[in-house]
């Protein structure tokens, strides 16, 4: 959805989109950066290894590499427990810090953007779900160049597939479709 979106919105122009995603992860301690206090999570190292690693490539094959935006769809191991999603604008804040911090030399024109997107509303999988979906609200806030997409305002459901049993905890192929489409609007009012 994400890929097919930026091309339908600027097909002249060329992208490349890094893609690093562990399913079923937290930000409690796997992803957590190192301005949150605790040991750097091993995601997090390995984000910046596999993001580095990509740009190296890149550079190496004459790229002038700007690094316009991040999309982040994460919240849901952290909605399990009241400590981790009490912890989770904090440690959401640090990330997007060290994020940009280490990618400073590749940022656009106006900085890293960060587009954010809400769990889904589903308590009997997600008990904090509103405790996570808050803290993004939160840190979309802070700053002119981070977004936050709300999802359950947008519709995307998590109910109609698999048919005979519906897996509740996942947004639907076709709800995930439209999250990147959602994701390339976000990313379109900052891109140079």
């Amino acid at each position: 959805g994400l890929a097919d979106k930026l091309h339908e919105m600027y097909p002249d122009k060329t992208f490349f989109i890094i893609k690093c995603a562990w399913g079923g992860t937290n930000l409690y301690s796997q992803w957590l950066s190192p301005t949150s206090k605790g040991m750097t999570g091993s995601l997090y190292k390995q984000f910046i290894s596999f993001v580095n690693t990509s740009v190296d490539y890149l550079i190496s094959k004459n790229y002038d590499v700007k690094i316009e935006g991040m999309c982040w769809m994460q919240g849901e191991s952290d909605a399990f427990t009241f400590e981790h999603s009490e912890k989770y604008a904090e440690h959401l804040s640090n990330l997007i810090g060290d994020i940009r911090n280490e990618f400073s030399q590749y940022a656009g024109e106006d900085g890293i953007a960060f587009v954010d997107a809400y769990i889904a509303d589903t308590p009997g999988v997600w008990p904090y779900y509103e405790a996570v979906n808050r803290g993004k609200a939160e840190v979309a806030g802070r700053s002119p160049i981070n977004v936050v997409i709300d999802t359950i305002a947008a519709g995307l459901e998590c109910t109609e597939e698999p048919e005979d049993a519906p897996d509740l905890a996942h947004y639907d192929s076709m709800s995930e479709i439209k999250l990147g489409h959602l994701f390339a609007e976000a990313l379109s009012e900052f891109l140079s």
